[in-house]
């Protein structure tokens, strides 16, 4: 170390060391020295740090009581089954901000490279302001918290902001991404994401899934998609070969939410080949999924002429849906189709009906329709009929029986005329207001992220970017 020692006050032009594997190099100010060690008063500072290899592994606590429940990542990127790492804490009476330059970084099992940023230490919490790294194929920014006053259950508050990363290392490297994103362990290539997670830590470096919550988006860049169960679910109803092939997603950003254990999917758009779709829904944590894809598919991948005879399964099922309110397919240049996936997201159910020509709502078949008029109208004559004498009454259910002849009649009509429309060549509707008020709130959330309040020094707000 060189530097001098004045009353209280530690001044480092240079200081080195080694601790284990890792180098540390820091220079700067450290204030409060002798109060903090003999009055339990609060140490300062500021501090630039610096480090070749920096193994934040051989920091943390272990725990006796589960001796090999988690591997540790060695300092050659192996891993070696060890003592279950706990949740580092953060000491009291400590108020210091560090600037870090670090070239490696190893954290559990993930390795970050040209780490540059500054963190606060201060009330046992540890504050990121725009902290970038590479790793995982792609760049990282990331701005929050860690907070440790609950030694029990340490709390975080994180913004990420992830450029190109790679779908397979990014799914196998990070815990919260298989809950938030399990698609990922089907997809090839890159994406970016914006997003915020907050919630518990439980033991072993793993968050306590039943408190986090997160919102943001995934935008695929450059990806494939290949053996997706729910996709040839639909393929497989409709017998068409396009859900089955491998689909390339590019370009399409899905906005999420988690809340109550479920990751909801806000409805977006999405075109693969002649088939335009609107995809939404929800999945658990315990992979339970439950999406709805409304899809106009044009007619001719479903007619035995368009795309040969494999296709005539679908096309004969749509047909028979059609023929229940005396339609002919052949009538449209496309069909609206929803399908509802529910199941689970590697043994899905699909069920599928028609829609109308808004591509939204579904269609009702004319028997259910009058099926219902007739219960209406029963009920509405015999509550009428129970304040009157019994001759009344009797007269009363005749006259329903008029009534619902001539009802049933009515809504026939009605809804073979709705139907006819429901198949003329309209496009869906694009995301309706509530979905897009969602959607805009997210955004505002992502705007404004600022964890547990946290002030910097000259009153400003420390908001990540």
């Amino acid at each position: 170390m060189k530097g001098n020692m004045k009353p209280n006050k530690l001044v480092a032009q240079e200081l080195s060391t080694n601790i284990g594997n890792s180098d540390i190099r820091a220079s700067g100010t450290i204030t409060n020295m002798f109060d903090y060690l003999f009055d339990n008063q609060t140490l300062g500072g500021n501090i630039s740090l610096a480090s070749n290899f920096l193994d934040l592994n051989q920091f943390m606590t272990e725990s006796p009581a589960t001796s090999t429940s988690q591997p540790t990542p060695t300092t050659e990127g192996t891993t070696s089954s060890t003592e279950a790492l706990e949740p580092i804490l953060v000491p009291e009476n400590i108020d210091i901000d560090v600037n870090a330059d670090i070239k490696k970084l190893l954290y559990t099992n993930m390795e970050l490279s040209n780490i540059e940023g500054g963190l606060s230490i201060a009330n046992q919490a540890v504050t990121l302001d725009n902290v970038t790294a590479s790793t995982l194929g792609g760049r990282m920014a990331l701005s929050g918290g860690y907070d440790t006053k609950d030694k029990e259950n340490p709390g975080f508050s994180l913004k990420y902001d992830l450029q190109s990363m790679d779908f397979q290392k990014s799914f196998n490297a990070f815990n919260s991404f298989q809950v938030l994103a399990p698609i990922g362990q089907f997809l090839k290539g890159t994406f970016n994401t914006s997003l915020i997670l907050d919630g518990k830590l439980g033991q072993n470096m793993m968050p306590d899934f039943t408190t986090l919550s997160a919102q943001g988006f995934l935008e695929t860049l450059n990806a494939v998609i290949e053996n997706f169960k729910p996709l040839q679910a639909v393929g497989d109803k409709l017998n068409l070969d396009y859900f089955k092939e491998e689909l390339k997603i590019t370009n399409t950003k899905n906005w999420f939410e988690l809340k109550n254990g479920a990751v909801e999917v806000k409805e977006f758009d999405y075109k693969y080949k002649d088939i335009d779709m609107k995809i939404a829904g929800t999945h658990k944590i315990t992979q339970d999924i439950d999406y709805i894809i409304k899809a106009k598919i044009p007619r001719k991948l479903l007619e035995k002429t368009g795309v040969g005879a494999a296709a005539s399964a679908g096309y004969n099922q749509l047909s028979k849906e059609a023929s229940r309110f005396g339609l002919n397919l052949k009538q449209s240049e496309f069909v609206n189709v929803q399908f509802n996936l529910t199941g689970n997201i590697k043994s899905p159910k699909v069920d599928m009906k028609l829609l109308g020509a808004d591509g939204e709502s579904v269609v009702e078949s004319p028997a259910e329709a009058v099926k219902d008029a007739v219960k209406e109208e029963v009920e509405s004559k015999i509550e009428e009929g129970k304040q009157a004498v019994k001759e009344t009454a009797e007269k009363a259910i005749d006259s329903v029986k008029t009534v619902v002849g001539q009802k049933a009649e009515a809504v026939k009509d009605s809804l073979a005329k709705k139907a006819e429309e429901a198949l003329k060549d309209k496009a869906g509707s694009l995301l309706d207001t509530a979905a897009t008020k969602e959607v805009d709130k997210i955004k505002e959330e992502l705007e404004k992220f600022n964890p547990f309040k946290k002030k910097k020094k000259n009153g400003e707000g420390n908001g990540g970017n």
